[in-house]
């Protein structure tokens, strides 16, 4: 039985809810993709709501840090959500790394540390999912430092003007 809307308790016209639900089909496939039918649901429910929201985009080209915080990236159109961080160490050994999301007009403190220490083995890559999700309001500023220079490459794309 595929559900609407209407038959979830819904009323209305041209609801978000009125797009059939492919109840009758598993969300996702042996392999962990999601299948077809709930691309296309997921896909009208996005359209019908306005679509993600905030622009899409690398909030932090690919940047090798130092040993001191470098500002990576700064909220100015708004409030910004970080999707994917990941830092990528080129060197020969481990190297830790430190990450901080300071307010406005503050500065990098243990109260706005959000990664502390995350150790990246040599000649690996690695993501940050502590920073996935994380909303920066306007002003504020994604600051990293690594425990040896010039050998993390650190990313960051997210949305911003949220």
């Amino acid at each position: 039985m595929r559900y609407s809307g209407r038959q979830l308790g819904r009323r209305g016209g041209d609801d978000i809810m009125d797009q059939p639900i492919p109840l009758r089909t598993p969300v996702v496939d042996d392999n962990g993709i999601i299948t077809t039918p709930w691309v296309r649901w997921f896909r009208w429910v996005l359209d019908s709501v306005g679509g993600i929201v905030g622009e899409y985009k690398t909030l932090c080209e690919s940047t090798q840090l130092s040993t001191s915080l470098v500002v990576l990236y700064t909220a100015n159109s708004g409030r910004a959500a970080l999707d994917k961080v990941t830092g990528a160490n080129v060197s020969g050994g481990a190297v830790t790394v430190d990450v901080h999301i300071v307010p406005l007009n503050g500065a990098a403190s243990a109260a706005n540390k959000v990664v502390s220490a995350k150790s990246i083995a040599a000649n690996a890559t690695d993501i940050f999912p502590e920073l996935t999700g994380q909303i920066m309001e306007a002003g504020s500023t994604l600051q990293a430092k690594a425990s040896a220079a010039t050998s993390i490459n650190f990313r960051a794309s997210g949305r911003d003007k949220l």
